[in-house]
């Protein structure tokens, strides 16, 4: 698990630094392109009213617009500006999906594993319960037996 949130985490400042030393205006151009995105879902998801939007998307992308204006004010150079954006980004893109995607997950996971687990477990006690029984049974069988061949004698 924790390497799979490293990965998370690296991906994206992983390919904006190859795409930035190889190309930095193509990298100032697609975080430039990112934070108009933002601002346009920011719009649609506020907009909306259903239950995802109002409780992942729209502060996600709330976050990631107030994100995009601040660093627009408070960074002038292109370059640190664009890696402002994409590191605070990957942290925020990170922190949503641990607090909002894998409770989800963990969630369903869970209910498929009582959905399972408890038959199960009322299966294994029902058949102990069946065995317990036949055991009692037989052995007061057995002391019927028992007893008639004393009496028989």
């Amino acid at each position: 698990m924790d390497t799979l949130i490293g990965i998370l985490f690296l991906a994206p400042i992983i390919i904006w630094g190859m795409t930035y030393f190889i190309n930095p205006n193509l990298a100032i151009s697609w975080t430039d392109k990112f934070s108009l995105w933002v601002e346009r879902k920011r719009k649609v998801f506020a907009a909306k009213k259903n239950f995802t939007s109002r409780f992942f998307f729209n502060p996600l992308f709330f976050v990631l617009s107030k994100l995009m204006s601040w660093t627009e004010i408070r960074f002038k150079n292109n370059r640190s500006r664009s890696a402002a954006r994409v590191i605070l980004s990957s942290f925020i893109f990170l922190f949503f999906i641990l607090t909002a995607i894998l409770p989800l997950i963990w969630s369903a996971y869970l209910a498929i594993a009582l959905i399972v687990f408890f038959p199960l477990v009322a299966l294994i006690i029902f058949l102990f319960y069946l065995v317990k029984k036949r055991s009692q049974r037989r052995e007061r069988i057995v002391v019927e037996v028992v007893e008639d061949d004393k009496s028989e004698r």
